[in-house]
């Protein structure tokens, strides 16, 4: 039983028990207990009724927030299978670099479940290069699992290879492309402490 066939079956049932109560109990009108039995099942089911996010924020308060929402559960759910795909991987660097582009990914979603309102300059990332990363783990698992000529194997493992090196970068870049601002100010700060040191602006060890 689904969310919402709970939520209505719950809205009903307390407004036949405020029908009954009223009605039966109380005797008070049908067409009184009846507009009772009513707003006892509207207001049970907007109650029972969840608050959609991503992350902290209402899919209200975000433009487009439904596709939002889609975007960013389909991108977690590639993450999933991604990294069970990593951990089936037996080639060695393979898995090496398919977990490390698979927390990398985590980590830019982890990001955009805090900042939802830049899941939709990521739709790019989220909607390709997510699938590209997933869908070369998925064909590699398969060749290692079809268990195909060591010759033919070797030159896939190569290919996969290379291939994760260009998707880690990529990852890498979109991860770090969110943090550019930090990273400015920390660099001017990091350059202005160099200076005050190098010109005895620092704490004397003398009161």
């Amino acid at each position: 039983m689904n969310a919402s066939v709970k939520q209505n079956l719950l809205a009903f049932l307390v407004g036949l028990l405020g029908f009954i109560g009223t009605y039966n109990l109380l005797k008070w009108p049908i067409w009184v207990a009846t507009l009772v039995a009513i707003g006892l099942f509207l207001a049970i089911y907007l109650l029972a009724t969840p608050v959609l996010r991503i992350g902290q924020v209402e899919l209200e308060q975000l433009k487009n927030g439904t596709e939002l929402k889609a975007l960013y559960d389909a991108s977690i759910h590639q993450l999933q299978e991604m990294r069970a795909n990593s951990l089936m991987i037996q080639h060695d660097q393979v898995k090496q670099d398919a977990l490390a582009l698979t927390e990398t990914g985590e980590s830019i979603l982890s990001y955009l479940e805090a900042h939802p309102r830049e899941i939709s300059s990521s739709r790019h990332f989220l909607d390709y290069y997510l699938t590209v990363g997933n869908k070369l783990l998925q064909n590699f698992v398969e060749m290692e699992e079809a268990r195909v000529s060591d010759h033919k194997l070797q030159e896939i493992t190569h290919q996969t290879q290379e291939s994760l090196d260009i998707l880690n970068e990529i990852y890498a870049r979109q991860r770090d492309g969110y943090h550019l601002d930090r990273m400015r100010d920390l660099e001017v700060e990091t350059e202005l402490l160099e200076k005050t040191l190098k010109l005895g602006g620092g704490y004397s060890d003398e009161e």
